[in-house]
C-alpha cells in the first residue's frame, strides 16, 4: 500500500496538467497498449472528475487510489477468461463479475484502505437504474466515487483495444455515453465529466471516414459527439453534416 500510495501522490502531481495527460494517454494507448494501464488511466480520469467537481485534495487521493484498485480482484480471475478474444459464456461472465466482491475483500485485510476506497471498489459496476452488479443498487445508494470510478472505467474502456473489443474514438465514445449513459450514469457527474474532456480535443487532429484529415474546432455541449471541424479553409458543422464522421484522433 506505500508503494502504490507513492504512485497516487505523482499522479496527483500532475492535477493541473489535464491537457498533457490527456494527450499522452491517447498517444500512449495509440502507440503501445502494453504500455497503457487501465488502472493507472481510470485513476488519472477519476482525478480529473473529482477536480472538476472541485473536490477536497483527500477526496481526490481516494478517488487516485480507487481508480488504482478498482480491478485488483481481478488477480482471482482466470487468465484464459480475462483474455478470451471471444465472448464470454454465460458462467464465465459471472466469474468475472465476482472480482469487485474479490477485490473488496483483499482490500478487508489491509488496515490502510479508507472505507470509501473499499466500497468504490465493490460497487464501481453498479448502475443508475439498478441494472449493475453485485447488488443492483440504484442512484442514492451508489457512492459518488463508485458513480466517478464507473464513469472513468467505461471511458477508458471503450476508447482503448481489448482482446475482445477495438477501440472508438473519444467522440464517439460522447455519443455511447449520451445515448446511453442517461440511464446507467449519474448524469451531474457524466456532464460534468464530458463537458470538460471534450475541450480538450480542440486542436486535435482527426480522420474523418472519407479519408480527409480534419481539426477539431469547436465541439458544442448539445452536440458533443458532432464537433465543428475544420478542412483546408472550410468549417463543417458534423451535427448538420451527418455523413462525415470521426474515425480516429492522430
Amino acid at each position: 500500500m506505500e508503494e502504490i500510495k507513492h504512485v497516487a501522490d505523482l499522479l496527483y502531481s500532475q492535477i493541473n496538467n489535464a491537457y498533457y495527460i490527456i494527450k499522452n494517454l491517447n498517444e500512449l494507448n495509440h502507440f503501445d497498449e502494453y504500455t497503457y494501464s487501465h488502472s493507472v488511466a481510470v485513476a488519472f480520469y477519476a482525478m480529473l472528475i473529482g477536480k472538476w467537481l472541485k473536490y477536497s485534495t483527500s477526496k481526490i487521493k481516494d478517488l487516485i487510489l480507487a481508480g488504482l484498485l478498482h480491478d485488483i480482484g481481478k488477480i482471482k480471475i482466470p487468465q484464459s477468461i480475462l483474455n478470451k478474444p471471444g465472448k464470454l459464456l454465460p458462467d464465465e461472465y459471472e466469474e468475472v463479475k465476482k472480482h469487485v466482491s474479490y477485490g473488496y475483500d483483499i482490500m478487508q485485510s489491509i488496515g490502510q484502505v479508507s472505507s470509501t476506497i473499499k466500497d468504490a471498489i465493490l460497487t464501481h459496476h453498479e448502475r443508475e437504474d439498478g441494472s449493475g452488479y453485485p447488488f443492483g443498487l440504484k442512484s442514492d445508494l451508489i457512492s459518488k466515487e463508485a458513480k466517478i470510478i464507473a464513469i472513468a472505467d467505461v471511458y477508458d474502456a471503450v476508447t482503448s483495444n481489448r482482446v475482445y473489443q477495438k477501440k472508438i474514438n473519444p467522440f464517439s465514445a460522447f455519443l455511447m455515453f449520451k445515448i446511453e449513459g442517461i440511464q446507467t450514469f449519474d448524469i451531474a457527474i457524466l456532464n460534468k465529466f464530458l463537458n470538460n474532456i471534450s475541450s480538450y480535443y480542440i486542436g486535435e487532429k482527426a480522420l474523418l471516414n472519407n479519408g480527409n484529415q480534419a481539426e477539431i474546432v469547436f465541439v458544442c455541449p448539445n452536440y458533443i459527439g458532432r464537433p465543428v471541424i475544420r478542412i483546408g479553409e472550410d468549417y463543417v458543422d458534423l451535427s448538420q453534416v451527418k455523413e462525415l464522421e470521426i474515425i480516429e484522433i492522430i
